[in-house]
């Protein structure tokens, strides 16, 4: 991953994978896949399958919550361009406008053709 981000999620799920490893594997495994968010290469050439298919796991959620995040940010910040367009082009139609003389003009008009 290319972008450097300032954290990511890590799920209660893991933890039964967790389980599964030695801590030496599972120290090693952390300390390759935070190798990885933080934009470097991760080097899991020495990981067992285990290993490898719990990194593989973490780091596809990893990559589907930041596809995710990016998607919430883009909708929320073209929501805010609008609100903001619709602030400056709506100013003045927030407040109604009477002419006074043309409602009374009307209200008279109308009146008087009634008699």
């Amino acid at each position: 991953m290319s972008e450097k981000r300032k954290g990511f999620l890590m799920y209660a799920d893991y933890s039964d994978y967790f389980e599964m490893l030695e801590d030496e594997e599972l120290g090693a495994l952390i300390k390759q896949f935070f190798r990885y968010t933080s934009g470097r290469d991760a080097d899991i050439s020495g990981f067992t399958q285990g290993m490898k298919f719990l990194y593989t796991l973490i780091r596809q959620n990893y990559e589907r919550d930041t596809t995710a995040y990016k998607t919430m940010c883009a909708a929320r910040s073209e929501m805010a361009k609008k609100r903001e367009q619709h602030k400056r082009d709506g100013a003045s139609d927030n407040k109604p406008s009477y002419d006074n003389n043309k409602i009374e003009q009307e209200s008279y008009d109308m009146y008087r053709d009634l008699q």
